[in-house]
């Protein structure tokens, strides 16, 4: 299996997702998971790159979540105010 195709499959994306997000034809992305062709070593990093970045905003969003669930449960607002604002930037760094 080819590292691109293994990295989306673990990140959830399908082809067309990141095709969209990396600007890279699905076409290329096809005949390189398929392993009928070999990306570029740039490419091939940039796409790792990218899909382990979105990775790590995922675990960061989780992990905001279950703060903001603890905030609730025990009414601090304060820590909920700090929760949403932190999460409020991740969406647009997503």
């Amino acid at each position: 299996m080819s590292k691109i195709r293994e990295a989306r499959l673990k990140s959830g994306l399908t082809m067309k997702e990141l095709a969209e997000e990396t600007g890279v034809p699905y076409r290329s992305l096809q005949n390189w998971e398929s392993e009928e062709r070999t990306p570029p070593p740039y490419v091939e990093k940039m796409i790792l790159r990218e899909l382990e970045r979105k990775e790590n905003l995922t675990e960061i969003l989780k992990i905001i979540d279950e703060i903001d669930e603890l905030a609730r449960q025990k009414s601090d607002e304060f820590l909920q105010k700090k929760a949403a604002k932190i999460r409020e930037k991740m969406e647009k760094v997503k």
